[in-house]
């Protein structure tokens, strides 16, 4: 739960500013932010790996132009930044996987967004399949993802298999992913 109020946090502050900080979860005296990425360029939807040691982010850092995913050990100090893709275009918003080995993330140079994936271990992309939103399954198998928002989907983190969710209304009148579905 403290994961996710820091997360919440990084991307509030990373719409204002292209250095990040956050406020410690833990009450210390006094209180002061806590910087967590140190940039020029525009840094933005930051996410945590699991095992809490990096973070990862698209920024523009190195060439001031279109948005790639880097990779900042955490805390800031550990390390230096780690560029992990190249790309012509946006690569937004990295998704590691259950075992931090992989990263998906999307491209939208072609403004018709694509899930791709990037190892961790040997730096080998691949693309999974249309769509944006990418989320690895808790047991990393599976990647979901959205088409213009529903419906969701689901495919296997190879690009095979691709299912359609069924969607439900909810009370607010936007329709979700029926998360009754069982995927094996």
């Amino acid at each position: 739960m403290a994961v996710l109020a820091v997360v919440a946090v990084l991307l509030a502050l990373s719409a204002i500013a292209s250095t990040l900080w956050v406020h410690p979860q833990k009450q210390q005296s006094p209180r002061l932010p806590i910087e967590v990425t140190r940039d020029n360029g525009l840094t933005a939807h930051p996410t945590v790996s699991p095992d809490g040691n990096w973070l990862a982010c698209p920024s523009n850092r190195q060439d001031g132009d279109d948005l790639d995913i880097w990779m900042q050990p955490w805390p800031l100090g550990n390390g230096s930044p780690v560029q992990v893709t190249n790309h012509p275009g946006n690569e937004i918003p990295p998704h590691f996987s259950p075992d931090g080995k992989e990263i998906a993330w999307v491209d939208n140079l072609r403004h018709s967004p694509r899930i791709f994936a990037t190892s961790l271990v040997d730096g080998s992309e691949r693309f999974v399949t249309d769509g944006s939103g990418p989320r690895h399954s808790p047991d990393g198998r599976w990647i979901t993802g959205r088409l213009g928002g529903v419906p969701r989907f689901v495919v296997r983190v190879d690009g095979s298999s691709r299912r359609t969710l069924p969607v439900e209304p909810t009370p607010y009148g936007e329709m979700l992913g029926c998360p009754k579905v069982a995927i094996s």
